[in-house]
């Protein structure tokens, strides 16, 4: 009897979510990952210091702030970095600037276990791509590259773990630059970015991943998932 009011509660709760008006900071609520560029357009020095310096506040624990980032505008440079990216990330080729993300695993905490330095940078990165839609930039984060590549071409020491590569600049228009794009990429690769931005902002319902008091699974793909697998 008591679970199933509990469960009439996380219910009713759920469906006040669902129904209620949620006013979200304008840079969370518009956010998107792109995957055009602006390419000859540069980020103006000041809005890459806000940027930076965004992530440079992120939290981290025991305030170790084990981030480190390595900037890099010049186009020769950035082409090199895209080439050691796996194919699927042609795209970044139009970013005018790609930011790395390094650690060390000794400089953040590792207590009780567990690798603290992995979630700090991530927030780092939230706190760099919430200040770049603040100053109308947009980023993408890339993990799919060669690190031994990345590491040579910045001159990263081996020890150190590149972690991810964030693109960033003013968005690009798809529509505007279609003859373009499809000269340069041709109509598969152009067909595969549109589809990918079409589909880029879908998200689970809060009721599949909210519970309250307890744990109460109700992402149905999972459940069909387990289903298929005990069949």
């Amino acid at each position: 009897m008591i679970a199933l009011y509990a469960n009439l509660g996380y219910n009713r709760e759920v469906k006040r979510m669902r129904n209620q008006k949620i006013n979200l900071l304008p840079e969370i609520q518009n956010r998107s990952s792109v995957l055009l560029y602006e390419e000859d357009r540069e980020i103006e020095p000041e809005k890459l210091a806000a940027v930076m310096e965004a992530a440079r506040l992120a939290p981290s624990a025991r305030n170790l702030q084990p981030w480190r980032y390595i900037v890099v505008q010049e186009k020769t440079q950035r082409d090199r970095m895209v080439k050691a990216m796996n194919a699927v990330n042609f795209w970044a080729s139009s970013a005018p600037c790609l930011i790395t993300l390094i650690s060390h695993p000794p400089l953040g905490y590792t207590g009780e276990g567990k690798c603290y330095y992995l979630y700090d940078c991530g927030l780092s990165v939230m706190s760099l791509v919430i200040e770049a839609q603040h100053q109308e930039l947009k980023c993408r984060q890339i993990a799919a590259f060669e690190e031994n590549k990345i590491r040579g071409i910045l001159a990263i020491p081996a020890d150190w773990q590149v972690i991810v590569v964030v693109a960033i600049g003013y968005q690009g228009d798809l529509e505007r630059e279609k003859p373009h794009l499809l000269k340069r990429w041709g109509i598969e690769a152009y067909s595969r970015v549109e589809s990918r931005l079409l589909n880029s902002r879908t998200r689970k319902t809060m009721e599949e991943i909210v519970s309250y008091g307890k744990f109460n699974n109700q992402d149905t793909r999972n459940k069909n998932q387990t289903n298929s697998k005990s069949q």
